[in-house]
């Protein structure tokens, strides 16, 4: 039970701590966030450590892995709204569609996790 809430709590608050160093090393060196490049980067970045994350959180199936990218997806859109959103921003940060390629890669990166660990259960129960 502790371990499940650690991989639906404690794994995406570290994504985004992390994220959040990532695009703040961004702001302090001066590069203009705005630019392709920079979205393409922190894009691969972003997708490369939600995998990592997903397959480390083991989701058993593509059930378990899609409720692990919904509740993290719905982490992130909170901590959005709570750190950046309100604060800074305002509302308009969510009409961006690069806002919501985290979320989406958020929710699928766990999915295929559990996806793939199914299908290597099934071929090891067939072995």
């Amino acid at each position: 039970m502790l371990k499940d809430l650690k991989k639906l709590i404690l794994y995406p608050i570290a994504i985004y701590l992390i994220i959040s160093v990532e695009i703040a090393a961004i702001v302090v060196l001066g590069v203009d966030s705005n630019e392709a490049w920079v979205w393409s980067i922190t894009t691969v970045f972003v997708a490369a450590l939600l995998f990592s994350f997903a397959f480390y959180a083991k989701p058993a199936n593509f059930k378990k892995g899609l409720i692990i990218g919904a509740v993290w997806a719905g982490i992130f859109i909170l901590l959005d709204v709570v750190i950046v959103a309100v604060p800074f921003t305002g509302f308009g940060y969510f009409m961006d569609v690069r806002t919501w390629i985290p979320y989406i890669i958020g929710v699928i990166a766990p999915t295929i996790a559990g996806i793939i660990n199914e299908k290597k259960t099934k071929q090891q129960s067939i072995v």
